[in-house]
C-alpha cells in the first residue's frame, strides 16, 4: 500500500514535467525562399508573451519543452510588416513544423509633392504610393496633430484603425502653449483623435527644449513648425552646423572596461545596478571565458564558439583579435526561453568543430582550448558609427559628426595595410522623419564621412527612442565581412530604448547577433544618460565583448554627464580614445612561435629599467605642484622611479614580484591590453600573483610611474 502510494505521488510529481515535451520548430523565409537569419519570433498563450527566441544563421528557430495548449507566433523583422500565426493547437509531445513567409513591403518617407492622396479644403491625409503607410495631419481647428506609422492597407495607421482618415491641418504648426504645459508628461490616446498636446512627448531636464530660445515651439515629427527657422528635436532652432575642423578633437571622454574590472562590477551588480536588473531584463553574471590557440600558442581569432548544455546553444560567440571568447549563461531574464546547465564549449574551425568537455565559470578561470590550425594574420575590419540623431542629440552632434568623421579619418591612416570598411547608421525614433538610414561598408572612407556630415537630425522628443531599431539596421543590414578579424559598432546615444515587452524582445535578440556575428559594441554615452541606461550600455558592452565609453564635462560641451559608477578613470580626447580602443581591438601579435623554455629570448629574471628625473626635470616638476615661488627649492632632491622584477619567465603559473619603491597598483593585460588583474601593491613588497588560470600565451605586466607614463614588462605563460 505504501509503494502503491509513493508511486502515486511520484506521478503526480513528475507528470506536469514529462507532460511538456511538446515542440514548436521550424524555418523563417523571404518571398524569394531564403533564409532570414537572426529573426525575432515570440511565443504567445492566451494573449500573454510565454517565450521568445531568435532565428539562427540558417533561419532555423524552436521552442522546446511545452505543454499542450494553443499558441500564437508573432514574428518581427525590420523592414518587413509583422507576422502573426495563429492557432497552433499543441499536443502532449506533439513535433509541429511551422514555417513562416515574410513579404516585404517598401515603406515609403512621405511627401506633399509627390504622395498627395486626398485634398480636402484645408485637411489632408498623404498616404504612399502602396497605401501602406501614411502621415495624417492635423490643424488648429482640433487642436492640431500628425501622426506616422504604418497601415493595414488602407491608408489608416493601424493604431488609429478607428480614427478617421482625414484629419484637418492648417498651413501652420506654429502651437502657442508655455513651456509649463510641454514639461508635463502626456499620454497618446488610442482610439479618438490625436491632438498635438496628446503627441508632444515629455521632455528631460537639461535638453534642447529647456535651453532652446523657442522652446514655446515644438518639431512636430519631422516636418518644420516655423516659416523663420526649422527646429531640431525638443524646440531647440537649427544652428549653422560648424565644420568638423572647427569643432573636431573638443570633446572629452573616458572609458570603463568592466572585464578588467569585474570583481567591482559585480558589487555594483548586486548593488547600485541591482534595481536596474529587472527593467532591462539583463543579468551579465555567469560568465564563461575560453582562450583559443594553436599549438605555438598563437592566438586564433574570428572563429565560432557556442556554449551548450546537453541538447541546446545556450551563447554564441566568436574568438577576439586575442583568441578569447566571452560567453554568457542566464545573460536575459524573463522573456527568452531559459536554456540548460553549460555543460561543454565548441569551437568551429576549418569546416569541423573540437569539443571542450568539464568547462569552468570565469569565477574558477579561463578555459582554454589547443587546435590544429596555423596561424594566419587577418588585416581586415568591419566599423560601424550607429548614431542617435534625435533632437536632443543637438548639443553635440554637431561635435559628434566632426569627431567621427575624423576618427574614420585617422583609422584609415593609422591600420596602413589594412582592408578597413566603414559604414554607418542614423536612428530616430518611430513616427520620427525617418526611423532608420544607413550608408553601407565601404573601403572609401569619404562615403561615410559625407554620410555622417549631411544626414539630418531632429524628432524625438521623449527619453526613449528607438534604440533596438538603429541596433536591428546596423547588425543585419549592414553586410559584416564574415572574414574580417575586427568588427566593431560604435553606438552614440543619448537617450534608452524603450521597454514594452516587444521592444526589450527585440532589444535582446539584436545582442544575441551581434556576438553570434562577433561584433564588438562599444557604447558612447552623451549627455542627458542616467543611471538606468548606463546599466543598459555597460551590459550591451559585456554580452559583445565591448567597453564602455562615456563623454565627460571637461570639454565644457553639451548638457550634463554623469559620472560612471565605477572606481576611477581616465579622461581623453574622445576621438583619441575611439582610435585607440580600435588599435587595441585589431592589434594581432606576428605569426611567430612562442619560444620555448631552451630558445626563449627572454631573461628568467625581468628586471625594470630605472627611470631618474633630472634636477632640471625634478626642478619642473615642483613647479607645477608647488608654484614657482615656492621656497626651500634646495630640498627637492633627484628622485628614482620604483624599479620591480619578476621570475621566472617563462612561468607554468606562479609568478614572483619584488618592488623596490611605491607603486601602488600592477595591471596584468592580454597582448591587446586588455586589463586582466590588478594587484594592489605596498611600498617595497616581495609577492606572488598565480597565472595557472589563464591560457599559455603572452602576457603583459603594467604600472604607471608617473601621469600617464607607463612601464611595461612581457610574461610568457607556458606549461
Amino acid at each position: 500500500m505504501k509503494q502503491f502510494m509513493f508511486s502515486c505521488l511520484l506521478g503526480l510529481i513528475f507528470a506536469p514535467l514529462f507532460a511538456q515535451n511538446a515542440k514548436i520548430q521550424g524555418h523563417i523565409y523571404n518571398e524569394a525562399k531564403e533564409n532570414m537569419p537572426y529573426t525575432t519570433i515570440m511565443l504567445w498563450e492566451n494573449g500573454t508573451i510565454v517565450n521568445g527566441t531568435y532565428s539562427d544563421e540558417n533561419g532555423a528557430y524552436l521552442f522546446a519543452a511545452l505543454k499542450a495548449g494553443t499558441y500564437s507566433l508573432k514574428i518581427l523583422h525590420l523592414g518587413f510588416p509583422d507576422v502573426i500565426e495563429k492557432d497552433i493547437v499543441l499536443t502532449e509531445n506533439e513535433e509541429k513544423n511551422v514555417d513562416i513567409y515574410l513579404k516585404k513591403t517598401a515603406k515609403n518617407v512621405v511627401s506633399t509633392k509627390d504622395n498627395m492622396s486626398k485634398v480636402m479644403g484645408d485637411s489632408i491625409t498623404l498616404a504612399g504610393d502602396d497605401a501602406d503607410f501614411s502621415l495624417s495631419f492635423g490643424g488648429a481647428r482640433d487642436g492640431g496633430s500628425i501622426y506616422a506609422g504604418e497601415t493595414d492597407g488602407d491608408g489608416v495607421p493601424d493604431k488609429y484603425d478607428d480614427v478617421p482618415a482625414e484629419v484637418v491641418m492648417s498651413k501652420s504648426l506654429v502651437i502657442e502653449k508655455s513651456e509649463s504645459e510641454y514639461s508635463k508628461p502626456t499620454e497618446k490616446p488610442t482610439k479618438s483623435v490625436p491632438s498635438v498636446a496628446s503627441l508632444s512627448k515629455p521632455t528631460r531636464a537639461g535638453t534642447a527644449s529647456s535651453r532652446g530660445e523657442e522652446g514655446d515651439i515644438r518639431y512636430k515629427k519631422g516636418l518644420e513648425t516655423s516659416t523663420k527657422m526649422p527646429l531640431v528635436g525638443k524646440g531647440e532652432p537649427i544652428k549653422e552646423e560648424p565644420t568638423k575642423e572647427n569643432y573636431a578633437t573638443k570633446l572629452t571622454a573616458g572609458e570603463v572596461n568592466d572585464f578588467g574590472k569585474w570583481k567591482m562590477w559585480k558589487d555594483i551588480n548586486n548593488e547600485e545596478f541591482k534595481a536596474f536588473q529587472n527593467e532591462w531584463k539583463m543579468i551579465p553574471k555567469e560568465r564563461y571565458v575560453i582562450q583559443v590557440e594553436n599549438q605555438q600558442y598563437q592566438p586564433m581569432p574570428n572563429l565560432k564558439v557556442e556554449l551548450r548544455s546537453k541538447d541546446e546553444v545556450i551563447w554564441t560567440g566568436r574568438t577576439d583579435n586575442t583568441g578569447k571568447a566571452e560567453l554568457w549563461a542566464d545573460f536575459f531574464q524573463k522573456i527568452l526561453q531559459a536554456k540548460g546547465t553549460p555543460e561543454m564549449i565548441r569551437v568551429y574551425f576549418e569546416g569541423k568543430s573540437q569539443d571542450l568537455q568539464q568547462i569552468s565559470p570565469f569565477s574558477r578561470g579561463i578555459n582554454y582550448m589547443t587546435i590544429a590550425k596555423d596561424c594566419e594574420k587577418n588585416k581586415q575590419a568591419d566599423i560601424a558609427f550607429v548614431v542617435d540623431a534625435t533632437g536632443s542629440m543637438g548639443d553635440e552632434i554637431a561635435h559628434l559628426r566632426a569627431d567621427l568623421s575624423l576618427i574614420a579619418g585617422t583609422l584609415k591612416d593609422t591600420l596602413k595595410g589594412w582592408d578597413v570598411n566603414f559604414a554607418s547608421v542614423f536612428y530616430q525614433d518611430h513616427g520620427d522623419e525617418y526611423l532608420t538610414k544607413l550608408t553601407p561598408f565601404s573601403l572609401k572612407v569619404a562615403e561615410t564621412q559625407l554620410f555622417m556630415q549631411n544626414t539630418p537630425s531632429g524628432g524625438g522628443g521623449d527619453t526613449p527612442e528607438a534604440v533596438e531599431a538603429g541596433l536591428e539596421e546596423a547588425i543585419q543590414q549592414l553586410k559584416w565581412n564574415e572574414n574580417a578579424s575586427t568588427r566593431i559598432m560604435f553606438l552614440v546615444l543619448d537617450a534608452p530604448a524603450h521597454q514594452d515587452i516587444e521592444t526589450l524582445m527585440k532589444l535582446q535578440m539584436q545582442i544575441r547577433a551581434a556576438a553570434h556575428k562577433g561584433i564588438r559594441i562599444i557604447p558612447v554615452a552623451c549627455s542627458g544618460i542616467d543611471k538606468s541606461t548606463e546599466y543598459l550600455l555597460r551590459s550591451i558592452a559585456l554580452a559583445t565583448n565591448g567597453t564602455y565609453t562615456f563623454l565627460t564635462d571637461d570639454s565644457g560641451i553639451g548638457g550634463g554627464h554623469i559620472k560612471p559608477t565605477t572606481d576611477n578613470f581616465k579622461v581623453e580626447k574622445f576621438y583619441q580614445l575611439a582610435v585607440r580602443l580600435v588599435c587595441q581591438y585589431t592589434y594581432q601579435p606576428d605569426c611567430k612561435p612562442v619560444a620555448t623554455n631552451e630558445k626563449t629570448k627572454i631573461e628568467t629574471v625581468y628586471q625594470s629599467k630605472v627611470i631618474e628625473k633630472t634636477a632640471e626635470q625634478a626642478q619642473k616638476d615642483k613647479d607645477e605642484v608647488l608654484g614657482k615661488n615656492e621656497e626651500n627649492n634646495n630640498v627637492w632632491v633627484i628622485e628614482k622611479t620604483p624599479s620591480w622584477r619578476y621570475f621566472p619567465n617563462p612561468t607554468q603559473g606562479n609568478l614572483t614580484l619584488e618592488v623596490e619603491g611605491k607603486i601602488g597598483e600592477i595591471f596584468l593585460c592580454d597582448v591587446s591590453g586588455k586589463i586582466l588583474e590588478r594587484y594592489a601593491v605596498k611600498e617595497n613588497e616581495t609577492f606572488q600573483i598565480d597565472l595557472s588560470v589563464y591560457a599559455n600565451g603572452m602576457y603583459f605586466l603594467r604600472y604607471e610611474y608617473d601621469v600617464n607614463k607607463w612601464l611595461s614588462g612581457k610574461v610568457i605563460l607556458q606549461r
